[in-house]
């Protein structure tokens, strides 16, 4: 079942990003609470979701992610090679960039998922856990960021 979504979502996402292959770099964008939500260093945009099974309450201090990167690159979303925490009063933001992508052609037949345990800073309480692509780079303008939100009590 998990394969088959992976198939699915990469599928949905090399239809909704026209199948872009660059990296194009990210910005940094002001929720509306106010925290700032700062980029990841380098690499190329990855999307996550909250990974099935876990169980997520206000005592959690980790979360395991399933990290997708958002454009082509031949079914393959690579290392994870940064990750930026961000927490506010109402969230926690969760920002991912993967290894850059493969050089010369790529097909875009959608990214395979890759599980990443992320550390919170604090426990969760009744915070949301967001998606920090969503609000700084052209994964916003994707069907996976109609809502920023992966998790919420």
């Amino acid at each position: 079942m998990a394969a088959m979504k992976a198939v699915v979502v990469g599928a949905i996402l090399s239809v909704m990003t026209g199948c872009v292959a660059g990296d194009a770099p990210e910005t940094t964008a002001t929720p509306p609470d106010g925290a700032q939500v700062a980029a990841p260093s380098a690499g190329a945009v990855a999307l996550w979701d909250v990974a099935p099974g876990q169980r997520i309450d206000e005592s959690t201090t980790s979360v395991t992610a399933l990290v997708t990167r958002l454009g082509c690159n031949s079914g393959v979303t690579g290392e994870v090679n940064s990750l930026h925490v961000t927490t506010s009063a109402s969230e926690v933001v969760v920002a991912f960039t993967v290894s850059p992508r493969q050089q010369g052609v790529v097909g875009c037949p959608g990214n395979d998922q890759v599980e990443y345990v992320v550390g919170l800073p604090e426990p969760l309480g009744d915070r949301r856990l967001i998606d920090g692509a969503c609000r700084s780079s052209e994964a916003s303008r994707t069907v996976f960021c109609q809502t920023d939100v992966r998790f919420r009590l």
